[in-house]
C-alpha cells in the first residue's frame, strides 16, 4: 500500500528538509532589491568556501544550461580539447560539444570503469594543440566517482584548462575546485534544495563577451552580481536555507555511512553494484538486479508502494539498471524499509551483509527524524 509520504531515493528532485520547503514558500521579492542581492552574494561566498573556487555565478536553469555556458567559454579558446567519457553524462558533454562545433577528441572507457587517465596523459603529451580537458566528476549513470586529483595533475603539467561537470558531486562529497578553470553544479542534487538554479564556478575574473548568446554569457552574470536577468527569489531563498543547514551538519559523512551500510545488504539480496568500491561515489548506487529480475518492473512495484528509485531513464532501461541515490535528506530507517520491500518483492529474507560494512554499527548512523 502506498505511503502517504513517499520515500525519495531519486537523483533529482531530491528529498528536501521542511525548512527548505518553507523558505521556497515565502513571498517573492524584487530580484533588484538590496536585501535579495545581499542574499545572493552570501550564497556565492558560501559556495566558494565549500568548493575552494574563487568565483561562482547562478543562472536560472538546469545543469544542462550550466554545461552550455562552459561550452560557450570553450568556443572562445584556441586549439582543441579532450572530453572524457565513462557513462551517460560524459556522452552528453560530447553531444553538447558537437552542437557548439568545438574541435575535440573523445577518450572513452566502459561503463563502470574509471576514466582513462593513462590514455589522457598520452594524448595530452602527443598533441601540443590541446588547450582544454572536459570531464564528469561523479558519473551519475554508473555511480563512479572519477579521479579529480589525477585530472588536475595532467592539466597542470601542460598548463591547459580543466573543465568539470560537478553536478552530482558538489554537496555530496568534498570537492576542491581551486585548480579547475570552469565547473558546474546545481541547486537540486547534493545541495539538497529544489531544482532550477544552475551554478558555474570559474577560476579567473571574467568579462562580458558580445559574441556569445546573451543568456549564456558568463561575464554578464559576473558583472551584475550574478543577477543580470529576472530570477526566482524563491529558489534562491530555498538554496540559502539548505546551505545554512549544510554548515551545521556533516552531510558528507552521513551519505558515506548510509551507502556503506546499504551496499553489502543489497549485495546480500543478489544485486550487483556497478561501481567497484574503490571508485564508488557514496551517494549513487547503480544496481544490476539479481538474475531474472527486471529493473523497470521492480521500480514500478516499489513506486506503487511509495518508494521512489531511479529506473525510468532510457539509459537505465536499456541496460536493466536501477538506482538508489542518497543526495538529499535521508536516514537509516528509510533504507531499512527499502531493503525489507526489496526482499519481499524478490522472495528473499532481508539478508545480513555478505561482507562487513565499512563503518561502525548501524546505531551510529543517522536515525529517523
Amino acid at each position: 500500500m502506498k505511503r502517504s509520504s513517499p520515500i525519495n531515493f531519486l537523483p533529482g528532485p531530491v528529498a528536501i528538509h521542511p525548512a527548505v520547503r518553507e523558505a521556497l514558500a515565502r513571498p517573492a521579492v524584487s530580484h533588484r532589491g538590496a536585501e535579495f542581492m545581499a542574499e545572493v552574494e552570501s550564497i556565492r561566498r558560501a559556495l566558494c568556501r565549500m568548493t575552494g573556487a574563487p568565483h561562482v555565478e547562478m543562472l536560472l536553469g538546469s545543469g544542462t544550461l550550466a554545461n552550455e555556458t562552459v561550452a560557450a567559454q570553450l568556443s572562445r579558446l584556441p586549439g582543441r580539447g579532450l572530453i572524457l567519457v565513462n557513462g551517460e553524462f560524459g556522452s552528453r558533454l560530447v553531444g553538447q560539444a558537437e552542437r557548439w562545433k568545438l574541435p575535440f577528441r573523445a577518450l572513452a572507457a566502459e561503463w563502470g570503469e574509471p576514466l582513462p587517465l593513462p590514455e589522457l596523459r598520452r594524448a595530452v603529451a602527443a598533441d601540443p594543440e590541446v588547450r582544454w580537458i572536459w570531464a564528469v566528476h561523479c558519473e551519475t549513470s554508473t555511480g563512479v566517482l572519477n579521479d579529480l586529483d589525477g585530472l588536475v595533475e595532467i592539466a597542470e603539467a601542460r598548463g591547459i584548462a580543466l573543465c568539470l561537470d560537478g553536478i552530482s558531486s558538489i554537496g555530496n562529497v568534498p570537492v576542491d575546485l581551486s585548480r579547475v578553470q570552469w565547473a558546474t553544479g546545481v541547486s537540486g542534487k547534493g545541495l539538497a534544495s529544489f531544482p532550477g538554479l544552475a551554478l558555474v564556478f570559474h577560476a579567473a575574473p571574467i568579462e562580458p563577451n558580445p559574441d556569445l548568446p546573451q543568456y549564456l554569457d558568463l561575464g554578464s552574470y559576473a558583472q551584475s552580481g550574478s543577477v543580470p536577468f529576472t530570477t526566482s527569489t524563491n529558489l534562491v531563498s530555498a538554496l540559502a536555507a539548505s546551505l545554512a543547514r549544510f554548515t551545521r551538519r556533516d552531510g558528507f559523512a552521513e551519505r558515506r555511512e548510509l551507502a556503506a551500510w546499504a551496499r553489502p545488504r543489497l549485495e546480500g539480496l543478489g544485486f550487483t553494484v556497478m561501481a567497484p568500491p574503490e571508485i564508488a561515489a557514496p551517494m549513487v548506487l547503480t544496481l544490476v538486479p539479481p538474475r531474472g529480475a527486471d529493473a523497470l518492473a521492480l521500480g514500478e512495484r516499489l513506486e506503487e508502494e511509495g518508494i521512489w528509485l531511479s529506473y525510468r531513464s532510457g539509459y537505465l532501461v536499456e541496460r536493466n539498471l536501477i538506482q538508489i541515490c542518497l543526495m538529499g535528506e535521508h536516514h537509516l530507517g528509510e533504507l531499512e524499509e527499502l531493503l525489507a520491500v526489496l526482499a519481499a518483492r524478490l522472495g528473499k529474507s532481508a539478508a545480513r551483509p555478505t561482507v562487513a560494512p565499512h563503518v561502525g554499527a548501524a546505531a551510529s548512523l543517522p536515525a529517523a527524524g
